[in-house]
């Protein structure tokens, strides 16, 4: 049964993400921003978009459809620069 008055140290949850994420193969910094991003989204009320989103990007790292790792990269520029 859920209870409503449960809570959790945010910072708490965001080690615990990092911590799957990193088990999955995802490099540190990215598992890292990943969880604390998901965790804010939890603190924003956002709960659709919070650590609700972690067990499917586990499944998509271990599938091979989403990689842990990588760089960023500009593709297109604004105004052709």
């Amino acid at each position: 049964m859920d209870d409503p008055d449960l809570r959790y140290d945010a910072d708490t949850l965001v080690a615990f993400g990092r911590d799957l994420l990193g088990c999955a193969g995802t490099r540190a910094d990215i598992a890292d921003d990943v969880a604390a991003i998901l965790v804010e989204g939890d603190l924003l009320g956002h709960t659709t978009h919070g650590l609700a989103l972690l067990p499917g990007y586990l499944g998509e790292i271990a599938n091979g459809t989403m990689l842990g790792d990588g760089e960023a990269a500009i593709v297109t520029a604004i105004g052709g620069r």
